[in-house]
């Protein structure tokens, strides 16, 4: 799957719009996974508890999220795929119970 990166987030590739979108000036990167178009990423629990990191999680929150199930397992935690935008950053992807990243939404549909 092919995904694309905007000024407002990402979105799947799967249409003719899309498409368009992608040869736009909005498009600003395309890529087969989410995570290479990711600027940041949050580990994040119900009951407050926050970790976060810019760039490769693949290392350091990939590591943290079992321990902080492990140490505090009465708290839901859930790790999220994020992008600056206009200073903000945005929650655009979130973890399966696989492992794997998801859209939170696509604009798109």
């Amino acid at each position: 799957m092919k995904y694309i990166r905007t000024k407002d987030g990402i979105h799947i590739k799967n249409s003719f719009k899309d498409s368009l979108l992608e040869a736009s000036e909005n498009a600003i990167k395309q890529a087969d996974t989410i995570e290479e178009l990711c600027d940041a990423y949050v580990i994040t629990s119900k009951q407050g508890h926050i970790y976060d990191t810019y760039g490769d999680y693949s290392y350091e929150l990939k590591q943290v999220l079992p321990q902080a199930r492990k140490e505090e397992p009465d708290e839901d935690w859930d790790l999220y795929g994020c992008v600056l935008v206009n200073g903000i950053i945005k929650q655009v992807a979130k973890t399966n119970e696989k492992g794997e990243l998801e859209l939170l939404w696509n604009q798109f549909y």
